[in-house]
């Protein structure tokens, strides 16, 4: 006997039978999508009844041929319809330049900056043990055999515990093939995922990169419309001061303080005393 098929959607997420209703089979089916819950599958299952029959079929339609035709690149593992993506068969890409992603919606979010140039490559996922992920699950091996005609390798991976420890599992096996590491500064939240931080902070994040996991190698420039490796070189700093002329400003604020304070005092005092005295010349004059 076949078993009914379940649902999550009751109190602390219990599983729930599916509903025989198709309206709440759909329903019950939105629920599951990312960033939708009861209400928001409510409104998108009635919309869809309320609009017209061919422009739900489109919808449908587009949806099959997303899960039938994509499948991942053959170089980079990006979803595209051919063999290669659009962003591998560019011959105006920089294809010395390598950023590693975890998963083909972070590729959209550094592509939407506009400020980085080079290849991609998708691991497909993260390391965590904890879930049984291993690196054989990912593409490491390809990554490998690409790194070797590489000047330089972005770890782009997520800024959390997690992504520091792919970036360090990477940066130890491309250590061996000499080519330039870098990690993404951190202008990314810990804990973000790259499709929802800000282009911008993306954008300072790749041009803030820092080498990682080896021996410090020159700047290599690649990305628009510059390349910093430190933001202290950034920073135009005059000659110090000498140490007679912080002594000078040290001894005269000093001054400045004290002579300030006694001017407040004796103002107190004056205006008190002068005060009570013209008060008593007063009471006297009209008496």
């Amino acid at each position: 006997m076949r078993r009914p098929t379940r649902f999550r959607g009751g109190r602390d997420g219990e599983e729930l039978p599916a509903p025989r209703d198709p309206l709440r089979r759909l329903v019950a089916a939105l629920e599951r999508l990312p960033g939708i819950g009861p209400r928001s599958a409510d409104r998108i299952v009635f919309h869809l009844l309320s609009v017209k029959r061919d422009e739900v079929l489109a919808l449908a339609e587009m949806i099959r041929k997303v899960c039938t035709d994509l499948h991942p690149c053959k170089e980079c593992f990006c979803v595209t319809e051919e063999t290669l993506c659009a962003i591998c068969s560019d011959p105006g890409r920089d294809r010395s330049l390598l950023c590693v992603v975890e998963q083909p919606k972070d590729v959209v979010s550094i592509e939407q900056t506009r400020q980085y140039h080079g290849l991609y490559h998708v691991l497909m996922g993260r390391l965590s043990p904890q879930d049984g992920i291993e690196p054989e699950h990912l593409t490491v091996a390809p990554l490998l055999k690409r790194a070797g005609s590489m000047r330089e390798v972005i770890l782009a991976t997520g800024a959390d515990l997690e992504g520091d420890g792919t970036a360090l599992y990477l940066a130890k096996r491309l250590a061996p093939s000499g080519v330039r590491v870098t990690r993404i500064a951190r202008g990314i939240p810990p804990g973000a995922a790259l499709d929802y931080v800000h282009e911008k902070i993306l954008a300072e994040a790749l041009l803030e990169r820092r080498p990682f996991g080896g021996p410090p190698h020159p700047p290599v420039t690649g990305l628009a419309p510059s390349e910093p490796t430190d933001t202290t070189s950034r920073r135009v700093e005059g000659p110090a001061p000498s140490e007679s002329t912080r002594r000078v400003e040290g001894v005269t604020r000093a001054e400045w303080v004290v002579l300030l304070s006694v001017i407040a005092l004796c103002a107190v005092v004056l205006l008190t005393e002068w005060g009570m005295r013209l008060k008593l010349w007063l009471v006297g004059a009209w008496a």
